[in-house]
């Protein structure tokens, strides 16, 4: 019943989604904004292959900095 309730009271934007979606053009629009905000963090990097090894991390959803693993 909570999931039927949920469905009803978000039926309109569901719609529209699906009416709407996103286009593969705003995907790749995201993913250029992410790209160079990397750039214009990795300011002093000499190294265009250190640049290019850091930008699929946010795009990816990757975390430069992953907590260590306990074993």
């Amino acid at each position: 019943m909570k999931v039927a309730d949920m469905f009803e009271r978000h039926l309109d934007n569901l719609l529209t989604f699906c009416r709407h979606r996103p286009t593969a053009a705003a995907a790749l629009e995201a993913i250029n904004a992410k790209i160079v905000l990397v750039k214009k963090r990795s300011r002093g990097i000499a190294n265009v292959e250190h640049l290019k090894t850091l930008i699929p991390f946010p795009c990816g959803g990757l975390d430069l900095n992953p907590s260590p693993i306990h074993s």
